[in-house]
């Protein structure tokens, strides 16, 4: 991941810039060729962030008996929204036939075609980058008032290293700029009441190691609010790492860590989770890890700061393969202040996720972190 700590958004600026005129004609291309670009765009599976098999416990909703893992349910569930609209909203295009294919620029174009649910017309380019560019290949989905991608907007924008073998061990970076999105329907007399708010950015890789597979991915979202969004939902400002470890010993470990702004408590670490909503309004922080072996079997640690707490707070809960609570540990000021054992912490949920080796929030790049944010508040402008 340090690797691209400067260039994330890079190979996709450059590509904007290259775009030119729309081709006459249709140069000649191979089914080989064709695939290839297609690797290009993310898969579902891929971005999204393992939700626990909830259909363990018979439950839809919630699992079990637990308070934290619940909250990973939901974090997972925050991600996954988004990452699914933009994945479905690339393959839904690319798999239809090309419109033409550029031998010059190496790249395909889907349209431009009449926009279904906006003003303007929509299409997709994905392109094969110069040998020792950061990324193999670039897209983007644009919108554009005309014919021409000369004055194209774009609206998702990324660059990916795929694996031609597995998919799963591919590299690479999106973009969805929902707030360009919003200004190309208000430029153009457009719909702007159902049209979300925000960006996001996410970034995938893996690293191979004896034991096994790691892959992860990052995000980052500013003020992100979806095209589906309910009235008055709260704009999502937070960042998260997740993924998974697959052993070569068939054992699959899914992690979670996030850092996110949220009103959870009152004035007291004892209010913290309850049912009701805190009396206090303050704006408390939530640092949230989790980790689940084999969709189920799990930990999570949480530390609350700010808002209206005195004093931090840090609760460790445990739970089953049923996602029934097995052990709950609530400190504040290194005092002790609740502990239920209703079993205890099965291994390897006896450790933290620090002491199995998984990565969180912390061992990410600090300057990676930096241009994720950057490109999440801003888009293209004014970013490393």
């Amino acid at each position: 991941m340090k690797r691209h700590a400067g260039l994330v958004l890079l190979p996709a600026f450059c590509f904007a810039c290259g775009s030119g005129d729309d081709a006459e004609g249709s140069d000649t291309y191979s089914s080989e060729t064709l695939a290839a670009h297609r690797r290009a765009l993310p898969s579902e599976e891929r971005l999204s962030a393992s939700e626990p098999e909830l259909s363990q416990t018979g439950a839809q909703t919630r699992p079990g008996s637990t308070v934290l893992a619940s909250f990973g349910v939901d974090l997972a569930r925050n991600v996954n929204r988004p990452v699914r609209a933009l994945v479905r909203a690339l393959r839904a295009i690319s798999e239809l036939e090309p419109s033409y294919y550029d031998l010059a620029e190496r790249r395909f174009v889907w349209g431009p075609w009449e926009h279904e649910r906006g003003v303007g017309k929509l299409a997709l380019v994905v392109a094969e980058n110069e040998a020792g560019a950061d990324f193999a290949y670039s897209y983007m989905l644009v919108r554009t008032p005309g014919d021409s991608l000369d004055d194209a907007t774009p609206v998702i924008l990324g660059g990916a290293t795929p694996d031609a073998a597995d998919p799963d061990l591919g590299v690479g970076v999106a973009l969805w700029d929902v707030e360009a999105n919003r200004a190309f329907e208000a430029d153009n007399g457009g719909d702007t009441e159902s049209t979300g708010r925000g960006r996001f950015v996410t970034l995938f890789g893996h690293d191979t190691a004896a034991e096994g597979e790691a892959y992860y991915n990052l995000a980052a979202f500013r003020d992100f609010v979806p095209d589906d969004a309910d009235a008055g939902e709260t704009p999502i400002d937070v960042d998260y790492f997740y993924g998974r470890f697959q052993g070569t010993d068939d054992v699959r470990v899914d992690f979670l860590d996030s850092d996110v702004l949220a009103n959870l408590c009152g004035t007291s670490s004892e209010s913290c989770f309850e049912d009701a909503a805190p009396a206090s309004a303050g704006t408390e922080r939530f640092e949230y890890g989790a980790y689940f072996v084999n969709r189920g079997l799990g930990r999570a640690e949480v530390r609350l700061s700010e808002g209206d707490l005195a004093a931090p707070a840090r609760f460790v809960e445990c739970w089953d393969t049923a996602f029934q609570q097995t052990s709950f540990q609530m400190e504040a000021s290194g005092s002790m202040l609740e502990m239920r054992e209703n079993g205890s912490c099965a291994a390897p949920t006896d450790q933290s996720a620090a002491e199995l080796g998984l990565p969180t929030l912390d061992d990410v790049d600090a300057e990676l972190l930096t241009v994720m944010g950057c490109a999440a508040e801003n888009g293209l402008v004014g970013c490393p």
